[in-house]
């Protein structure tokens, strides 16, 4: 998804450009060019208009600022750094560069040098600056995926009590991601708070259900544990498999399901791998249906609490994808599943669209390859 940037601070700059240049030079000539491409999305025509003029002065910033943006637009984040910093040597008082070149490290997970960039900006701009609280946000959230919980802490109860000191409602975003640093400082009474905020505006949020259950286990309150357990199961019933009576605190034993999930995700990519020396068509069938049958517990076991371990959801998912239309026997989808396909049916005869939407993924949670479903 290419990333937003308002076309109206485009026709802003593109005014600034006149201003400062009465008469339309060719660097100008091309930088206006490109502005015009932008505002319709032709991003590629606007990055060789602003090449061009870069080529006519090569020590000019604003040439390498529009380019860097249309470079951040496109994705080519390694082209946007190279260009933001070739603006800030020329001019280092232009704020978007920084910006810019912020967001786009952090897309290349460089959030050291992210930190770096809006840390400059903070502390030049003014408080009243759309861009400061902005700025503010985006450090937070790159402490937090660099692991600098301590800091991310301190900087999200900054933009909540800001917040609050203006009669404002913090973003749940911000108690989201600072339970999440309190629950990795192992501050799990702390981390519990906040946790409980976001699930009062998201009743239904598994992770931040399974999040603060498992604060609880943690914290030795195993009653607690327990019943949001039992609550993220009523949400995902194909948990209830595995995770259930005197095992459903295994659900929580995080690091050790992930450790046992990896080495049973090694086996059976490997046992894909050897599915081309099959020559067999029912054989290769049955190790087909067996591998299908692997991937799926591991897919029902499963459970994603942090963003950083999104990767091993999509790897199931990917996996499963590729084997379940080599089946020749499609499995038959689970009951849980059933019944909320049923149920979602039922809601769009009744155009409840949105209810509708919400069972469609429920099912599909449970069964990621269902036809129907999808």
């Amino acid at each position: 998804m290419k990333t937003y940037i308002p076309t109206s601070l485009l026709f802003i700059t593109c005014l600034c450009l006149c201003t400062f240049v009465s008469a339309q030079s060719a660097y100008t000539k091309l930088c206006l060019e490109g502005v015009e491409l932008e505002s319709h999305s032709d991003f590629d025509g606007a990055k060789i208009k602003y090449t061009q003029a870069i080529s006519l002065k090569p020590a000019e910033f604003q040439a390498y600022n529009f380019r860097g943006k249309v470079c951040f637009r496109l994705e080519e984040y390694q082209n946007a750094i190279d260009d933001m910093t070739k603006a800030i040597l020329y001019n280092s008082n232009e704020h978007s560069s920084y910006n810019i070149r912020a967001r786009a490290f952090a897309m290349t997970d460089r959030y050291s040098e992210a930190i770096a960039d809006y840390t400059h900006l903070l502390s030049v701009l003014p408080q009243k600056d759309p861009l400061h609280s902005s700025a503010l946000e985006r450090r937070a959230y790159y402490y937090y995926r660099n692991k600098q919980y301590t800091e991310a802490v301190s900087e999200y109860t900054s933009i909540i009590n800001s917040k609050l000191l203006h009669g404002e409602t913090a973003d749940v975003f911000s108690y989201q991601f600072r339970g999440g640093a309190y629950f990795h400082l192992k501050k799990y009474t702390e981390a519990i708070a906040d946790f409980e905020i976001v699930l009062n505006q998201s009743p239904n949020s598994k992770t931040f259900i399974y999040l603060e259950g498992w604060a609880y286990h943690n914290n030795g309150n195993q009653n607690q544990a327990t019943k949001l357990a039992e609550r993220y199961i009523v949400l995902d019933p194909s948990k209830g498999k595995y995770y259930k009576g005197s095992d459903v605190l295994k659900m929580y034993d995080y690091d050790a399901n992930f450790k046992s999930a990896d080495a049973k995700l090694a086996a059976i990519k490997s046992n894909i791998a050897d599915l081309n020396s099959t020559i067999s068509g029912n054989l290769k069938n049955i190790e087909l249906t067996s591998i299908y049958n692997d991937l799926h517990e591991l897919w029902d076991k499963n459970i994603t609490a942090f963003q950083e371990d999104q990767y091993r959801t999509d790897t199931l998912e990917y996996y499963l994808s590729l084997i379940y239309p080599q089946l020749k026997d499609k499995p038959v989808i689970s009951e849980e599943a059933r019944k909320l396909i049923v149920q979602a049916t039922t809601a769009t005869t009744e155009k409840q669209y949105d209810q509708a939407i919400q069972l469609y993924k429920q099912s599909l949670e449970i069964e990621p390859c269902d036809h129907l479903a999808f």
